[in-house]
């Protein structure tokens, strides 16, 4: 656990091994885990997170849903944390909370650990 701590530290900058040494509360945790469980949300987060930032119109027009519908999704993944909007004059950018996003896995790993070997 530790060693990923540092690995997670390493990626995330010297704030996320504080980040992790207090658990994700249970009822942010179960937020997070409804916002992934909709497929096109976890298409939305994944859109986001493989960028620095990205504005709501561009995720409008790379979809095959409504504009309204992804703000909702937007709204969804806002709620539970996962992504953080910054507005622009009428436009509005979001980017993946990368300290939730650990804090997220770190609890998961904590509830589910891997197998161990033996």
């Amino acid at each position: 656990m530790l060693a990923e701590l540092r690995e997670n530290a390493a990626i995330e900058g010297v704030g996320a091994l504080r980040y992790h040494r207090s658990r994700m509360d249970a009822e942010q945790f179960n937020r997070v885990s409804r916002a992934l469980a909709d497929p096109r949300r976890m298409e939305i987060l994944e859109r986001i997170a493989s960028t620095d930032e990205l504005a709501c119109t561009t995720l409008a027009s790379e979809s095959e849903v409504s504009q309204p519908t992804i703000s909702h999704h937007l709204k969804e993944l806002s709620v539970a944390g996962l992504i953080k909007p910054r507005r622009e004059a009428k436009f509005c950018y979001y980017r993946l909370d990368r300290k939730v996003w650990a804090g997220y896995l770190a609890e998961m790993r904590r509830r589910i650990p891997g197998r161990r070997k033996g």
